[in-house]
């Protein structure tokens, strides 16, 4: 229906339009007698006009220079690098800047999604420090929900003293192996 009423309305301004060209064009203002062929001459050279309008080329315009797009960082590849290590029997963090780095990724990015991993050194029974290493993950959890992380894109896990990075011979070793480790996925 509207789509009629737009036709109509448009055939009806061009209608207007001509008779306003012819009336201005062929002096029908100052009253003077139009012949049948002038009307045609001028209706003529109103479409010469347009056809000449159409053939033109238009103006070329200026094209905004685009802006370097920069790369986004690979936050997963990121993510995946960061460990935070814990004292002996700890799951208190002694220094939050790693967890705050890793608060400012999933608030730039928030289709990841973070998995987290407890570990700790063989000291302690299989089962103690399973439960150590869980509470280690949770620990980091509950600090980035703190942080305004939505806590549904966050999974904690454990893995107690089963897959230290070094053995667990020196004090040094069993110092890397009480850690917590990262792993981002795109939800």
């Amino acid at each position: 229906m509207t789509k009629n009423i737009w036709l109509a309305i448009s055939t009806i301004t061009l209608i207007i339009f001509i008779i306003l060209c012819i009336y201005f064009k062929c002096g029908i203002k100052d009253q003077e007698p139009v012949s049948q062929e002038t009307i045609q001459d001028v209706v003529n050279e109103m479409f010469d006009d347009i056809g000449k309008a159409k053939a033109e080329k238009p103006a070329k315009v200026k094209a905004e220079p685009k802006k370097p797009q920069v790369a986004q960082p690979n936050y997963i590849e990121i993510l995946s690098k960061k460990i935070i290590k814990f004292q002996t029997n700890s799951t208190k963090m002694d220094d939050t800047s790693i967890a705050d780095s890793i608060v400012s990724i999933l608030k730039k990015d928030k289709s990841i999604s973070l998995t987290i991993t407890g570990h700790t050194d063989s000291d302690g029974s299989d089962k103690y420090n399973k439960n150590l290493a869980q509470k280690r993950a949770d620990s980091i959890k509950n600090y980035l929900v703190q942080n305004s992380i939505d806590e549904s894109r966050i999974v904690t896990k454990s893995r107690g003293e089963l897959t230290p990075t070094v053995g667990n011979d020196t004090e040094e070793n069993k110092a890397k192996n009480r850690r917590v480790e990262f792993i981002g996925t795109k939800i």
